[in-house]
């Protein structure tokens, strides 16, 4: 029975392995482990407290009310001036510093 159960998660095995290889390309890599200066820290803290919690409000409003359509352009340019650009930028930078580094 030992054996058997053995055979059976090699079975498992290499079809998982087959399909990992179907699937890679739909598969997102995943964001790395990135460095933040203090300053970078600091005002990434700031920007998302109100940016996260206008999401999540805006996201649940839509859930419940719906008006994604309409509300869309003026969403996005909320989340501009709560500084979103700005978030993206430092985001960017450290991925930039991440992968001139290797």
């Amino acid at each position: 029975d030992v054996e058997r159960s053995r055979g059976l998660g090699d079975v498992y095995k290499r079809q998982k392995l087959k399909e990992d290889e179907i699937m890679k390309e739909f598969v997102a890599k995943p964001y790395p482990v990135v460095n933040y200066t203090a300053e970078q820290s600091e005002e990434i803290a700031s920007l998302t407290v109100d940016i996260y919690k206008y999401v999540n409000e805006t996201w649940a409003n839509w859930i419940v009310n719906g008006g994604i359509d309409e509300q869309w352009d003026a969403y996005v340019d909320q989340l501009n001036q709560m500084g979103l650009e700005r978030l993206m930028e430092i985001y960017q930078e450290a991925l930039d510093v991440y992968n001139n580094a290797g």
